[in-house]
């Protein structure tokens, strides 16, 4: 019978579901390859749009590129031009001088004259006067050039000379002023010492005198210090009698009010 009992408590009914953690009408789960498929799609839309991105820029970076170098070429072959226009004219430049040297080209030897009475070739040849001219000018100039460096010498000699007797006058001022800075300093001492020393002798006969007297004077043992108080008939802190033995100021019968200054 308890076997029985046992059994029938351990059994759980079939159409009971009120314990169970399990909805009835909840709708079934979806499979994870539904949201897995989706997830793929979007991150293969992701990675093309950003190889599309990339693929841009870099197609925009190659077209600035080619437009830069054509426009460096095209500067280039400018500059190249105009170097070259700029080089033709100057070789047109001196072209036409050259044309107009040649058509202006003076004549290198004058009109033959068989009976001319001056000479045409030796002019300008060295004679024996022109060559002591030549050298006397060249002694004259040598003679010019000697003084005016013994003149500059001698200005050198004498400024330093002038130089050396005002470092001379003004080291001689300097220890000058130093001696008697010296001596001054010395009569300040001096007088200084002299008044300590008298001052220092007035201190020591006055100290001789008192000490005399206080020999003059009879030896007492003093006034006691019990006597020396009595002419004190309060204490200066707390006002009291000397003679005060624990006595109060305050009457018993006073009281102090809360919050006052006042005792009543």
């Amino acid at each position: 019978m308890a076997e029985a009992v046992k059994g029938k408590s351990r059994e759980r009914p079939v159409d009971d579901q009120g314990r169970a953690y399990i909805f009835q009408k909840r709708p079934l789960t979806a499979p994870k390859f539904v949201k897995q498929t989706a997830l793929a799609h979007e991150l293969d839309k992701q990675i093309e749009r950003k190889e599309t991105d990339k693929k841009k820029e870099r197609d925009d970076h190659d077209f600035l590129g080619r437009i830069e170098r054509q426009q460096m070429e095209d500067d280039y072959l400018r500059d190249r031009e105009r170097r070259r226009q700029e080089k033709l004219a100057h070789i047109n430049s001196y072209k036409s001088h050259l044309d107009t040297q040649i058509r202006n080209k003076p004549e290198m030897l004058p009109v033959a004259e068989p009976d001319s009475a001056e000479l045409i070739f030796g002019k300008n040849d060295m004679t024996f006067e022109k060559l002591e001219e030549k050298r006397r000018r060249a002694h004259e100039y040598a003679d010019r050039q000697l003084s005016a460096v013994a003149q500059k010498k001698r200005e050198a000699v004498l400024k330093q000379i002038q130089q050396q007797k005002e470092e001379g006058e003004l080291i001689e001022r300097d220890k000058k002023d130093l001696r008697e800075t010296r001596a001054t300093r010395f009569m300040r001492m001096m007088e200084n010492r002299r008044r300590l020393e008298q001052e220092w002798m007035k201190a020591a006969e006055e100290k001789h005198l008192r000490d005399a007297e206080q020999k003059k004077q009879p030896s007492s043992p003093g006034i006691p210090l019990l006597e020396q108080t009595d002419q004190y008939k309060r204490c200066t802190q707390c006002q009291r009698k000397q003679v005060n033995c624990g006595e109060t100021n305050i009457w018993c019968e006073s009281r102090y009010p809360t919050g006052t200054r006042v005792i009543v």
